[in-house]
């Protein structure tokens, strides 16, 4: 998954000895209906107000990153919803460092679009998201 140019910035300056990059104390799965691109734009991530939307904790529930392969998998299950309002087609999803605003870390898009309507949840289950920074 790309990282998004903030957090490319914040590694490469942390990496070179030209400043420190604190890891966030929790990770956040958002969704969106498009790329965030490697802006981290949250312009396309669910609307909140009234949708019973909220990104996902996902702290803990991924696994170390593979030294061979640098894959880190989801370890435990994870569900977003239910949906008070349709919520259209789901296509990417990020990780970010707070659950409502704060820095996007990184994105990637899913294998395949869900559409999700009133009533619906996003679920995935151990080994279902994957994530390899490149």
């Amino acid at each position: 998954m790309p990282l998004t140019r903030y957090a490319s910035t914040k590694m490469t300056d942390h990496l070179l000895g030209n400043g420190t990059f604190a890891m966030p104390s929790q990770i956040w799965l958002g969704l969106h209906d498009a790329s965030p691109t490697t802006s981290g734009s949250f312009d396309d991530e669910i609307g909140i107000v009234g949708t019973g939307y909220g990104r996902a904790q996902v702290t803990g529930k991924m696994s170390l990153a593979d030294l061979l392969t640098g894959l880190a998998v989801l370890t435990a299950p994870i569900n977003i919803g239910p949906a008070l309002s349709d919520w259209g087609t789901i296509t990417h999803i990020s990780i970010s460092d707070a659950p409502a605003g704060g820095n996007m870390l990184f994105f990637g898009a899913l294998s395949e679009a869900q559409v999700i309507m009133s009533g619906g949840t996003f679920q995935r289950v151990a080994g279902q998201i994957q994530f390899r920074l490149v």
